[in-house]
């Protein structure tokens, strides 16, 4: 039997209104439409479920303006918000439900990504999968937890520390290689000297050879690209790796070059190509090949190697004559040699300019006397990023953002400090991820270089914001980018536009949510310590497996907490409680079993709303 839903539209004072779907009305092509209102709440309700609960997920999409929702089962979208995408305020989630404890939350993505979120949304991307804050997500075998309340972006309720977890969570997936160390990647010259001449050109089968360095495992696998086919040899242990190709592929490839990657297990992605020549009858005689060797023997630069110069060689074949000036190009800048007799050539380049190339590709250029001008490249690889004393550097930097203002006050601003554990060159404004408002005077600062500062401004109407920088968004001096996937620190949250008790005391009498996590659960059968995450000044009650309390204790001004048992608390679950200084409340729990506590982190963020009566007006 088809199951039936509700959507309860919750418009402040307004009356509420109540819109039946039913499973199934998208697929017959009569989906229930909605007219988006700013600042409305739409709580979802599944008909056969007890107390008024809501499902446990839906997917949703961004159509244009309009927000999509698929309910279980359908394979289009029964419910169409219109308009949504223009009337809600930037970054304010508007899809609701109400769980088995009564309390309401927001739907959050199963899968932990910032582009999963619903105000987030891309036009016209897939559907993606959203659970309702608190359930069992189905296929992950655990628990939202954070991910399904955090405050950072759940984007009604925001707190720093809940919110850093959750962008940790989701930059997992993106993060650079924890060592940072480096591959490399060579494909040999075709046919020798990158000139595929008439008598060469009448063979089958060509067999195009290369070589792996730096980090990889044989059975790695080379991707090769020729034309509109593509190729897949293994590395060989010796990092070596061949591949038979169709000559009349080469031959009829519009622009004459083969090209490669490879991801070395246990180190990162290599680029390498060949750009050659093919001899035909109206040019045979005539035509100009060039190659570059490998930049250095294994194609990465050492931390022995990146000081000085490093002599670039190669050779140049077909039609040239002696004295033919070949023409290099690193870090935008020119860098020329002749050729001899031979039509060999060597032309030193500063290894400070190999390693400042964005692309770490050089180009090479040439125009035969006699011939035609031919070009080549040569990938490589700035080698486990040593540092000039010779010394590996390995360590990735990190940021830590502050703020000097944890709520703003309508047309309040804030200044954010970004601080650098390292310094950096890449570091900009748009590797920031601002929710919730806009930034400006963003600048380094003229006396740490380690240092940069910028102006916030919260978009209007908004409730809360977040800021945060990802991993892998700047780099190092070395080329080490930067990992804030495990850190509490790389992102923090601030309510906004919180109203004053008409001293200015700002009492923040809007305030609908607050947040708590367990950061250190202890571990059972010890009076070993619990600390967690909260917001500043609220009261923290903790209850071990069997509901006992173990203790109260209030949030720091840091968003800090830790409690001391008196003695042995049991093992299991235990949990932790929160009430703000407006009322708000939140849980939170995490398993203190003989594996020396694992910790939940769970973080739930209520929106108070009046269920019993369902006036949808916030108390």
């Amino acid at each position: 039997m088809a199951k039936t839903y509700k959507v309860i539209v919750k418009a402040g004072n307004e009356q509420n209104q109540t819109i039946d779907v039913r499973q199934g009305a998208g697929d017959s092509g009569q989906p229930v439409r909605i007219k988006a209102q700013a600042g409305a709440k739409y709580q979802l309700q599944e008909g056969q479920r007890n107390h008024q609960n809501a499902p446990d997920f839906v997917k949703v999409r961004r159509q244009g303006k309009n927000l999509l929702i698929t309910f279980e089962g359908e394979t289009q979208p029964s419910l169409i918000i219109e308009d949504y995408y223009e009337v809600m305020p930037e970054g304010y989630n508007a899809v609701v439900g109400q769980a088995e404890n009564g309390n309401f939350y927001e739907y959050i993505p199963e899968d932990p990504k910032a582009s999963g979120l619903i105000p987030m949304l891309g036009d016209g991307a897939q559907a993606v999968s959203v659970a309702l804050g608190g359930a069992e997500v189905s296929g992950a075998g655990a628990a939202l937890g954070v991910l399904a309340f955090s405050p950072l972006l759940g984007l009604l309720g925001l707190g720093a520390a809940g919110g850093a977890a959750y962008l940790a969570n989701r930059d997992k997936t993106t993060a650079a290689p924890v060592n940072n160390v480096k591959t490399a990647l060579v494909i040999d010259p075709i046919s020798g000297d990158n000139l595929i001449t008439m008598a060469e050109g009448g063979v089958a089968n060509y067999t195009v050879t290369g070589k792996v360095t730096g980090a990889f495992k044989e059975g790695d696998e080379v991707t090769l690209k020729l034309g509109d086919k593509t190729y897949k040899p293994r590395v060989l242990a010796d990092g070596s790796f061949s591949q038979v190709v169709p000559m009349a592929d080469l031959k009829a490839d519009t622009d004459t070059k083969i090209e490669g990657s490879v991801t070395g297990t246990g180190g990162d992605t290599a680029t390498a190509a060949q750009d050659y020549q093919v001899e035909t009858e109206a040019t045979a005689g005539k035509t100009t090949a060039l190659l570059l060797d490998p930049i250095t023997p294994d194609n990465l630069i050492s931390a022995a190697e990146n000081s000085g110069n490093i002599n670039v060689t190669g050779k140049v074949t077909g039609k040239f004559a002696a004295g033919d000036t070949v023409t290099l190009t690193v870090n935008d800048k020119p860098f020329t040699g002749t050729v001899n007799a031979q039509g060999v050539f060597t032309i030193p380049v500063p290894a400070a300019e190999l390693m400042a190339d964005r692309d770490s590709i050089v180009d090479a250029r040439i125009t035969g006397t006699g011939g035609t001008t031919a070009n080549a490249l040569q990938d490589y690889g700035v080698g486990s990023n040593g540092d000039r004393n010779g010394e590996l550097d390995l360590t990735a930097p990190t940021i830590a953002i502050t703020s000097s203002k944890t709520q703003l006050l309508v047309g309040e601003t804030a200044t954010l400090t970004f601080t650098l554990s390292e310094a950096s060159t890449d570091f900009v404004k748009e590797d920031i991820t601002v929710v919730g408002g806009t930034l400006s005077n963003f600048q380094k600062s003229t006396t740490n270089p380690l240092v940069y500062t910028a102006t916030f401004t919260a978009t209007a109407n908004a409730t809360s914001a977040a800021v945060v920088v990802s991993s892998g968004r700047f780099s190092d001096a070395n080329g080490n980018m930067n990992e804030d996937g495990s850190d509490a620190n790389n992102g923090l949250s601030m309510k906004v536009n919180c109203t004053t008790d008409g001293n200015n005391n700002g009492n923040n009498t809007g305030d609908t949510s607050t947040y708590v996590g367990i950061t250190s659960p202890g571990q059972g059968g010890t009076a070993g310590v619990i600390t967690g995450t909260g917001e500043p000044g609220a009261v923290v009650t903790v209850r071990d497996v069997n509901n006992n309390i173990i203790g109260s204790t209030t949030v720091s001004a840091t968003g800090a907490w830790s409690l001391t048992p008196t003695g042995p608390v049991a093992t299991g679950t235990i949990s932790a409680s929160a009430r703000d200084t407006n009322g708000n409340t939140a849980n939170a729990t995490g398993s203190n079993g003989s594996g020396g506590g694992d910790r939940n982190n769970s973080s739930f963020s209520t929106i108070r709303m009046d269920a019993a009566s369902d006036t949808g007006q916030d108390t």
